[in-house]
């Protein structure tokens, strides 16, 4: 079996000795609440895990994985040398590999979905809205009521709790670089996309079907770290909730923008920053993968009201009206 261990991590267990042990040190211990079906997959594949032996994997085949990966502890290029496969025989340095493998690959997976769907936003680190948090109580305040209400994964009823082991080191880099959601919510998700292959067809189609459980969760944290951004940005965003929301909202947008632009500068409202607008208001979560369809019905009822104009790939806002 193999498990994929960043090299800053496997290091340390292996000058501490305790590559295939216990550490007081380095792990860190945690109680999380999972899907059942999430539960019994992890308990299987650690059983599964004790059974034969592990190859760690340190080095990720994937250049882009490794950059990465790398930026967080602005790794160095030198490598240990090839590890032989050891046997893990208790379920607690069990737990250790299974889960960091699962958390690391899933981290990555975020990353890739997200740039895909062009979403990917700048994906703020916990110490970026920190910093700016530092500068007074107004900003304190701000950032503090931000964090306070990230997006979870959504929850059946039929969680059940485990115990789970995770360097020390690990926990600390999934804190700081997945700020836009709390620790449980983002196990489950890494689990889900790692695992996937192994589900049944309703349960793989509830997660990652067209409009599934992980592709609202997705579409969560993308208007969340928009938010977030323009938070730092002292931009103030209103929800939208319904078509009426939809409709004031563009409105206040294409009032950037009157006729009179047009002109020499021939600025108006463009296709990409409509596309940053669904992704900061979230409208994914209304309307799905109609959402750009969504906001091209209303601007196209604006231009019959005769309050909005359609000039050369651009929207402009017909003030005289």
């Amino acid at each position: 079996m193999q498990v994929y261990i960043p090299i800053a991590v496997l290091e340390e267990y292996i000058e501490e000795g305790t590559l295939t042990k216990r550490s007081l040190t380095l792990d860190y211990h945690t109680t999380v609440r999972l899907p059942a079906f999430l539960t019994f997959a992890i308990r299987k594949r650690m059983k599964e895990m004790m059974k034969e032996k592990i190859e760690f994997i340190h080095k990720h085949p994937d250049e882009g994985f490794e950059r990465l990966i790398g930026s967080f502890w602005n790794e160095s290029e030198k490598r240990v040398e090839r590890i032989e496969k050891v046997e893990v025989r208790n379920m607690w340095v069990a737990s250790r590999y299974l889960i960091t493998d699962a958390l690391m690959r899933g981290l990555y997976k975020l990353y890739e979905r997200m740039k895909k769907k062009g979403w990917e936003g700048k994906l703020l680190t916990l110490s970026k809205l920190e910093d700016y948090g530092s500068q007074g109580e107004f900003a304190g305040k701000r950032i503090h009521r931000l964090l306070r209400n990230t997006p979870s994964f959504p929850m059946d009823e039929d969680r059940r709790l485990i115990n789970i082991i995770l360097p020390h080191r690990i926990h600390g880099l999934i804190g700081n670089n997945c700020a836009f959601t709390d620790f449980t919510s983002f196990l489950t998700y890494s689990l889900l996309l790692v695992y996937r292959r192994t589900f049944d067809p309703y349960t793989q189609h509830k997660y990652f079907g067209d409009g599934g459980v992980l592709s609202k969760f997705e579409a969560d944290i993308a208007t969340w770290v928009l938010n977030a951004e323009m938070e730092i940005e002292n931009e103030v965003v209103m929800k939208i909730e319904s078509e009426d929301d939809l409709k004031a909202a563009l409105r206040g947008l294409l009032a950037q923008y009157p006729s009179t632009t047009l002109g020499i500068e021939h600025q108006g409202l463009t296709l990409e920053e409509i596309t940053r607008f669904i992704n900061a208001y979230g409208l994914h979560r209304l309307w799905g993968a109609n959402a750009l369809a969504k906001v091209s019905q209303v601007l196209e009822e604006f231009e019959e009201k005769g309050v909005a104009k359609f000039v050369d790939g651009v929207w402009v806002w017909r003030n005289e009206k």
